[in-house]
């Protein structure tokens, strides 16, 4: 289905950052069924990602910061449930 949530997902490092990496960041947008919409982005040197979080049925977007093999984490799990866990995990302060 054209324009469905999962249609949007992506992950962009522009191409003039390739040559100065210093100031690129790389951004994505990932939609997990049920669970909600990711948006994320992360300087280059950084050791941190910045979170923006919309759960499915809410308005409000939720901020948090994470690694970023948490983020991959979520992003793969491999089950709906797990990827929840991480993101309640994440967004309560606790390291997943």
């Amino acid at each position: 289905m054209a324009g469905a949530p999962e249609d949007d997902s992506y992950i962009d490092l522009p191409l003039w950052a390739k040559g100065y990496p210093r100031w690129g960041i790389v951004s994505g947008r990932h939609y997990i069924p049920t669970v909600g919409t990711l948006l994320h982005h992360k300087r280059w040197l950084s050791a941190k990602v910045h979170v923006r979080f919309l759960a499915d049925g809410q308005s409000r977007w939720q901020t948090f910061t994470t690694d970023p093999s948490t983020l991959m984490e979520i992003i793969t799990a491999s089950t709906l449930a797990e990827a929840q866990t991480l993101v309640s995990l994440c967004l309560t302060g606790t390291e997943a």
